[in-house]
């Protein structure tokens, strides 16, 4: 049992250092196989349980795997069925094994905290955040940071603003999700201006609308029917005055605000997205049923879509594409049941309950920002989003 236990930790630890530092680590592709062997250790002495939130989980890889088989790029279509599979078999195995959540709470907390420091400190101290950099990235990367830092956007330890603001979204989902389940403090609001400040740094409009989608979803779900739903509306007012107030002293509202008059004035507020969306919907077209293979658009086509939804489309066609939506959907309302039956039966400390709603959160702030960007085609966005739902469903287990 103790061994078994070990390997779990020593699972998640990897994985959750893969979602979060894999760019520093080179072929993403590798490590994910590294991260399997004690996860494939753990198998042997373990039982595995499906239900029918995996099955749709299962459907739509089925369809990855025929997308793979007629695709265009089979090469590049196989290497995506392999994250996507390694990703789902630990969320299978993770979801199988009661009582890691507050583990995985605290190592996640202090991983964020690091990105959400770093892309502070980029806006307050450039030159030293470069030379870093400078050391930890080369060609292409680097090329990429230094764009980012002239336009006034900044990654923190990442090469991509989108990178720093998924992490610091979860660092926000913690934030949130304490304040609505454990009792108020002044740092739990200084945490969440902090991080709210550090997300409008990175200058992503859809992640920031995400949070907003994310947030008002929490908040219903944890106020419904609450007697302290007066009090928790007045703290989200209250901190949400309080970010808007420090970003615009800083200048940093008046930079979202000439960010999107620059695209409103040049005719396409979607920043190119539009185009994109066009181009990718006529290739579906072109092959409406399996796809021209999973993972191919931005290599064989030279199309990065900025829309998950669109990409699985034109590369897994019309059925994969449905089983991905119906696997999103069927994982947030198995976890939003599983976190009601904890709130009525209150069978956890308010802190662990805040881990739970962190994960429903972030699944939300996934499937938003899915429609403005590729979560699904990035290893970090798609292990970390596979890991928040084994998290809540981990619960299910606390009865053996």
């Amino acid at each position: 049992m103790r061994k078994n236990k070990v390997l779990i930790d020593l699972s998640m630890f990897l994985y959750l250092f893969l979602g979060f530092f894999s760019f520093f680590l080179g072929n993403g592709y590798y490590w994910i196989i590294i991260c399997l062997i004690p996860i494939s250790l753990y198998i042997i002495n373990a039982v595995v349980s499906m239900d029918k939130e995996n099955y749709g989980w299962v459907i739509f890889i089925g369809f990855v795997w025929i997308s793979s088989m007629v695709s265009v790029y089979t090469s590049e279509s196989y290497k995506y069925l392999l994250v996507i599979g390694s990703c789902f078999l630990a969320k299978l195995i993770f979801e199988s094994v009661y009582g890691w959540h507050m583990k995985f709470s605290r190592i996640i907390r202090f991983f964020v905290w690091i990105h959400v420091l770093a892309v502070i400190a980029s806006y307050f101290f450039p030159d030293y955040i470069r030379s870093i950099m400078d050391n930890l990235y080369t060609g292409e990367a680097l090329d990429d940071y230094s764009q980012l830092l002239e336009s006034n956007a900044y990654a923190g330890l990442t090469s991509q603003t989108g990178f720093a603001a998924f992490f610091i979204s979860i660092f926000i989902a913690f934030c949130i999700s304490d304040v609505l389940n454990t009792k108020l403090t002044l740092w739990k609001i200084i945490k969440i201006a902090i991080a709210g400040f550090a997300l409008v740094l990175t200058v992503k409009r859809s992640f920031i609308v995400s949070n907003i989608i994310a947030i008002l979803f929490v908040f219903y779900i944890q106020n419904k029917g609450n007697k302290k739903f007066v009090r928790n509306l007045m703290i989200l007012v209250i901190v949400s005055c309080s970010l808007y107030y420090i970003a615009s002293s800083l200048s940093i509202i008046d930079q979202l605000i000439a960010k999107n008059s620059n695209y409103i004035e040049s005719g396409d507020i979607t920043n190119g997205r539009a185009y994109l969306w066009e181009e990718t919907y006529k290739l579906w077209l072109e092959k409406p049923i399996f796809g021209h293979g999973i993972n191919v658009l931005p290599v064989y086509y030279g199309l990065s879509t900025h829309n998950s939804y669109l990409q699985i489309l034109a590369e897994a066609g019309i059925f994969g594409f449905v089983s991905m939506i119906v696997a999103f959907i069927m994982s947030l309302v198995k976890s939003c049941s599983i976190y009601k039956d904890i709130v009525k039966d209150n069978l956890l400390t308010d802190k662990e309950k805040s881990v739970f709603l962190a994960t429903i959160y972030m699944q939300v702030v996934f499937i938003v920002y899915s429609f403005a960007g590729n979560p699904m085609h990035g290893i970090n966005f798609l292990l970390l989003y596979m890991l928040f739902i084994s998290c809540i469903k981990s619960f299910v287990q606390r009865k053996d």
